[in-house]
């Protein structure tokens, strides 16, 4: 199977982390009713790490931990890739979060949770749908892989 390439790779993730951010920031406020404190849109530019940062730190981060290198075989190899790299944004973005607002104060923490988990599943989302597109392009004869054998003999 041939892999797809990486900045379109990258920009499939960078869209999957910014969907996920938004549907966390949509599931505190619609959970309200659970905390002691009501988040609105307007308090969560306090209480949320920016979203910027947050997509600043995954280039790098997902570069280092080669995250778009092409694989082949098991997809889950690809799971446990995905989930290393949304834990490591994770506690990069709290520690982060933690320097840039005077040491963390007022961060949602549920709101953490949340967008880790639903960057995990749009993250793996994404690279399964990506891969099942990619399988029929090559069954109906599109992406394949073409070889030339040169010589004599």
């Amino acid at each position: 199977m041939q892999y797809p390439d990486r900045r379109v790779l990258m920009l499939i993730d960078l869209s999957g982390l910014l969907a996920a951010f938004h549907l966390a920031l949509e599931t505190r406020i619609g959970l309200n009713f659970l905390y002691g404190f009501e988040m609105t849109r307007s308090t969560a530019a306090y209480l949320l790490p920016p979203l910027g940062i947050i997509l600043l730190l995954w280039i790098p981060l997902s570069v280092w931990l080669e995250l778009y290198r092409p694989r082949r075989g098991a997809f889950l190899g690809t799971v446990r890739q995905v989930i290393e790299s949304v834990v490591a944004i994770s506690v990069l973005t709290i520690v982060v979060t933690f320097f840039v607002r005077q040491l963390g104060e007022g961060l949602s923490r549920t709101f953490l949770l949340f967008f880790a988990v639903y960057s995990t599943v749009a993250l793996l989302l994404a690279r399964t749908l990506l891969r099942a597109g990619l399988a029929i392009c090559q069954r109906r004869g599109y992406a394949r892989e073409r070889i030339a054998v040169a010589g004599s003999g």
